[in-house]
């Protein structure tokens, strides 16, 4: 497969480290496709770049900054265009010397990428976290939910989420960004009169005498960012035409607007198909600094205690049928972490390559800051950790600060609630707090959201009224100051204690964050339900009450990997999630995820619980039990996001009430078991779920079921796989 990226460089240059993201995500794909091992199909890789004429002087340098990153096979096409027609005016001139280059009628190339520098931020992010976001998003797209081959010759174009539809699209199937920016109560005025009258005149010059299109053919990728195969942009139909385009920049009305919508209605007149994909999820693994020495544990549990303590030598015996035994660390010699000690940087060095190695994109690492009668004298527990990360930058992956703000007393063991560290939000330690989380926020590794520093807290009720007051504060010191220019991003916590705290309704959070599996206490009803089935995963929003309502607000989803309280509390119920439920729950998650349209989010952070949470047996580093299990689980599910058909006219049926989801689940489940191991994704067989095949569903299972009990046929796209014929073993 051979592909051609089409980058095309507007007035504001500064944007090229978002387009250099984008492309070296794509030239990671092609390098270990390269490689002799590779059993997928290789790639081949040309760049085309197109810089406006007043830049010109700049070709060289863009062109040798660009040969840095991309293979070597790799040819790199810069052309200089007038500022005409804007990145439309521009693309086709570069399928005009592409055609030059490639011949009259023909193209070595199977698979194009058009993007630009597309100034609107939100918009921007959007369609470059959802294109080519991730390495993982990217293998995700080529993959083609296991198929690979693009259609096999019918015309197929991909966007991101939500920025794919036509005139009657629903609002809720639309990124909501567009319809606010533009204050549409539906997508009609996307489609005026004298649009579609010059989509119809394109169209006819480019095929001749053909006929107009028909209403459910059109439609529009919004932004003009997608991938496209050869079949459904044609590119040397575009090359032999002269259109008349407006010079500058104009808002709307201009031919190259009429333009922007016929590239993905011609795929659909050509009897093909679009897709849009989610954002790429971004794991965030939540991190515990805890495995060293700190004074007030020495204090309060006595002199050399560390969260080790309770693990190491603890054995429990199996009261019932089954052992159910602990997790404890994979030791060193065979690749895993050991009984670390955090203050070890080869130790966090080590961790920052596994994160990276298996796709975590970063940690949320706990922060503990106290005030009151019973607080250190300099406020600070258990920071010579994230400290050490900012002096010698280890463990090297993104990262940000959750705020702990509990009082610690000795709950967790199960013991009376003496308070040993207290929490009393004085007003008068506001500023000095905000100054020690300054460096940390500065950082160039620390996580933000629309440029602004994410920051989580986990008890936000607990504050009560000083919470507002102290985020209006934080949040004039950063503007004020000039630190933040963009603000801060503080997300809430929603677990346990949501509702317990009788958290009051507040503007003060951008954003929410789902903590699995506490967040059953919250909403017990229907979560108690899944949990029960082994979900280990977010599949809808949470109903935040406490929130104002407001279209910026981000929920963020969340995932766990067991939840085992025994090494505090010998009489605690484990939840139990094995990597292979894992998988299950986190892949059905973000099919899920790639049905929320409308979601208000461009950064898929997706939390993760936990990533060293070892005394509540929360773990994805490695362990004696499961190996890297939960690791090569996680990977697995971001490398195969699903890329969904979009249905631009209809609207779908609601899902059923969770109830009868779960009985259809279960009739289904009596019919139809894809894993004899007692691993099930039942969202894989519930009705009219939109793209599940029987090939889909074996690969999703490879490596797990060795294809026992596989359902092989099936009648159509979208249809139930027929639950009599199956593989045998």
């Amino acid at each position: 497969m051979n592909i051609a990226i089409f980058l095309q460089l507007g007035v504001n240059l500064s944007l090229l480290p978002d387009m250099t993201t984008c492309l070296a995500n794509v030239a990671s794909v092609v390098f270990s496709r390269d490689s002799l091992d590779s059993v997928k199909q290789p790639l081949g890789l040309d760049l085309y770049v197109s810089v406006l004429q007043e830049d010109a002087r700049k070709v060289g340098s863009i062109k040798d900054f660009y040969q840095s990153i991309l293979p070597t096979s790799s040819n790199i096409y810069i052309t200089s265009t007038p500022n005409v027609g804007a990145d439309i005016g521009a693309f086709l001139a570069q399928l005009k010397q592409m055609n030059q280059h490639k011949g009259n009628d023909k193209s070595e190339y199977d698979l194009y990428l058009k993007l630009h520098t597309k100034t609107d931020p939100i918009w921007r992010e959007r369609m470059l976290e959802s294109l080519c976001g991730t390495v993982e998003q990217v293998e995700s797209i080529l993959d083609m939910n296991g198929h690979g081959d693009w259609g096999r010759g019918q015309p197929i174009m991909v966007g991101a989420m939500g920025t794919m539809f036509g005139p009657t699209t629903p609002l809720n199937k639309i990124f909501p960004h567009i319809s606010n920016k533009y204050q549409w109560n539906d997508a009609r005025p996307a489609f005026d009169d004298d649009t579609i009258k010059q989509m119809n005149e394109i169209k006819h010059k480019l095929e001749g005498n053909s006929e107009d299109f028909t209403h459910d053919q059109i439609s529009i990728a919004a932004g003009t960012w997608f991938w496209i195969n050869h079949e459904g942009l044609k590119p040397y139909l575009w090359a032999k035409q002269s259109l008349g385009l407006s010079a500058g920049y104009i808002e709307n009305g201009g031919i190259e607007h009429a333009i922007e919508r016929v590239f993905p209605s011609m795929v659909l007149s050509n009897g093909g198909s679009l897709f849009d994909i989610q954002p790429a999820p971004r794991p965030i693994a939540l991190y515990f600094p805890q495995y060293h020495r700190v004074p007030e544990n020495d204090i309060f549990w006595g002199k050399g205690f560390t969260e080790w303590t309770l693990l190491r030598n603890l054995t429990i015996e199996a009261t019932d049928d089954e052992a159910l035994p602990l997790k404890k660390p994979l030791p060193f010699r065979e690749s895993g972490l050991g009984y670390y000690n955090l203050e070890d940087f080869h130790i966090r060095k080590r961790q920052a390559e596994l994160a990276r190695q298996f796709g975590v994109t970063g940690l949320c690492i706990y922060h503990y800051w106290f005030s009151g009668d019973h607080a250190p004298e300099n406020h600070l527990v258990m920071g010579k950790i994230p400290e050490a990360m900012l002096r010698d930058g280890q463990p090297n992956v993104p990262f940000m600060l959750s705020w702990a703000n509990e009082p610690w007393s000795r709950r967790w063991t199960g013991e009376d609630t003496e308070v040993l560290l207290s929490q009393d939000y004085d007003e008068g330690d506001w500023i000095e707090h905000y100054e020690y989380l300054v460096p940390f926020w500065k950082n160039p590794s620390y996580i933000r959201v629309n440029n602004a520093p994410v920051f989580a807290i986990y008890r936000p009720g607990h504050a009560g009224e000083k919470m507002q007051a102290l985020v209006d504060c934080w949040q004039k010191l950063a503007q004020e100051r000039g630190d933040f220019p963009d603000g801060l991003h503080f997300v809430q916590t929603v677990g346990n204690f949501y509702q317990a705290d009788g958290t009051e309704e507040t503007s003060a959070f951008g954003g929410s964050f789902q903590f699995w599996p506490q967040l059953f206490a919250a909403f017990h009803e229907e979560n108690m339900i899944y949990r029960k089935r082994n979900r280990a995963a977010a599949f809808r929003d949470a109903p935040l009450e406490n929130i104002r309502k407001q279209d910026s607000h981000y929920q963020y989803w969340g995932a766990f990997v067991g939840f085992d309280r025994r090494p505090r509390d010998k009489s605690a119920a484990p939840i139990l999630v094995t990597p292979p439920e894992f998988r299950a729950s986190f892949c059905a998650s973000l099919r899920d995820l790639s049905t929320y349209r409308d979601r208000h989010i461009a950064t898929n952070l997706y939390f993760i619980t936990a990533w060293n949470e070892w005394n509540e047996q929360a773990v994805l580093e490695p362990n004696q039990e499961d190996y890297f299990g939960y690791l090569q689980a996680l990977q697995y599910c971001i490398s195969h996001i699903p890329v969904m058909m979009i249905n631009l006219h209809e609207r779908p049926d609601p899902p059923p009430p969770v109830k009868q989801r779960l009985a259809l689940e279960d009739e289904f489940a009596n019919k139809c078991t894809f894993c004899e191991k007692g691993i099930l994704d039942l969202s894989l067989v519930v009705p009219k779920t939109g793209g599940n095949t029987c090939r889909s569903i074996k690969v999703a299972a490879d490596g797990v079921t060795n294809n026992a009990g596989l359902c092989e046929f099936i009648q159509k796209e979208e249809s139930v796989c027929c639950p009599e014929k199956f593989i045998k073993p």
